[in-house]
C-alpha cells in the first residue's frame, strides 16, 4: 500500500515537472520568437533610414546638378 502511495507521489511529481518543462519551453520559444521579430524590425528600421537618406542624397545630388546646369545656360 505505501509503495503504490509512493508510486502515485513520483508519478504525479513527474507530471508537474513534465508541465512545468513544457511551459518552459513554450515560454523560451516565445521569448526567441519575440527576439527574432525585435531583431527584424530593427533590421527594417535600420534599412527604410539607410532607403530614405539614400533617396535624400540622391534628391540632394540631382537638385544641385539641376541647378548648376540651369546656371549654366543662363
Amino acid at each position: 500500500r505505501l509503495q503504490n502511495q509512493l508510486e502515485d507521489a513520483l508519478r504525479a511529481t513527474q507530471s508537474v515537472l513534465e508541465a512545468a518543462l513544457e511551459g518552459y519551453d513554450a515560454h523560451a520559444r516565445a521569448a526567441q520568437e519575440y527576439s527574432g521579430a525585435a531583431q527584424l524590425q530593427a533590421c527594417q528600421a535600420h534599412f527604410s533610414e539607410t532607403i530614405d537618406s539614400t533617396r535624400h542624397w540622391l534628391e540632394e545630388s540631382v537638385s544641385c546638378q539641376t541647378r548648376a546646369s540651369i546656371d549654366g545656360t543662363k
